[in-house]
């Protein structure tokens, strides 16, 4: 009953449960009262401005705070509550080609989310062909000034090198904007 008595937290100090989550966690700080004992976690909670704490049962009904970097889940990745609403979660390997896909990272793990289903398909198409359109417009006028012998011959070099250098990346971005449209008609 000691253990329990040194484990128990001021009420003034209790955290806050923020997350209800389920499974089971054990103590392994050497330093820690509960230290080599396993509990079910009833949730994640967090005082202002300091660590996370397991909410953990220690008999029915009776909880205490355990801090997650005291316990063997220290390093674990947790997924965040948001992703846990998912209808399917699907392990990529090395080999697998990935779907067009939002990507977030978390830790170390990297999450896909496919954007197919997610977009309005005919919507982006359009914007894409009003994107494309108006490069394709840009480059042929600089295009254009650019094969005038008496514009070259005029202007300062500096300025016929930045018009080039505007023409080259246009033709970066229209190839980009191409390549976007045929991943999305692809979908």
């Amino acid at each position: 009953m000691a253990i329990l008595e040194r484990a128990k937290l001021n009420h003034h100090n209790t955290p806050l449960v923020t997350e209800l989550c389920s499974g089971s966690v054990a103590v392994n700080d050497s330093t820690h009262p509960l230290h080599g004992r396993s509990f079910e976690i009833a949730g994640i909670a967090r005082l202002p401005g300091c660590r996370r704490y397991y909410q953990v049962e220690i008999f029915p009904d009776e909880y205490t705070y355990v801090p997650i970097d005291s316990t063997d889940q220290s390093k674990a990745v947790r997924l965040p509550a948001s992703l846990l609403t998912l209808e399917s979660i699907q392990r990529l390997d090395d080999t697998s080609e990935a779907p067009e896909s939002a990507t977030a990272l978390v830790g170390d793990m990297k999450i896909l989310i496919p954007m197919s289903g997610l977009i309005d398909k005919d919507a982006e198409l359009a914007r894409l062909k009003r994107e494309i359109d108006k490069l394709k417009k840009a480059v042929n006028s600089s295009e254009q000034k650019l094969a005038n012998p008496g514009y070259v011959e005029k202007a300062p070099s500096h300025v016929v090198a930045r018009e080039q250098q505007k023409v080259a990346d246009m033709q970066a971005s229209l190839a980009q904007l191409q390549t976007q449209r045929d991943k999305i008609l692809a979908m």
